[in-house]
């Protein structure tokens, strides 16, 4: 399974995903929202997802230390991938 497969598979589950408990309620709404557009993009095919959801993300991800691996994980994936 590739892992746009295993993304999909997840995001696309009717028992939905479930986020840390520990992670501050701001980091929750966040991640929250853009995997809700990210599953939009999948079910009405679309092209992208609004570069809002990202950046409002990465921003919210960088203010908490227990965050900030994360959100520099994936500035570094979107460097490799030619988006940023």
């Amino acid at each position: 399974m590739t892992k746009e497969e295993r993304v999909k598979k997840i995001l696309l589950n009717p028992k939905g995903f479930k986020l840390r408990e520990e992670y501050p309620e701001e980091v929750k709404v966040a991640v929250k929202s853009f995997l809700e557009a990210t599953k939009m993009v999948m079910t009405e095919n679309l092209e992208t997802i609004p570069h809002e959801y990202l950046t409002n993300m990465l921003e919210v991800l960088v203010k908490y230390p227990e965050t900030q691996p994360i959100a520099w994980e994936l500035v570094q994936i979107l460097k490799k991938d030619g988006v940023i």
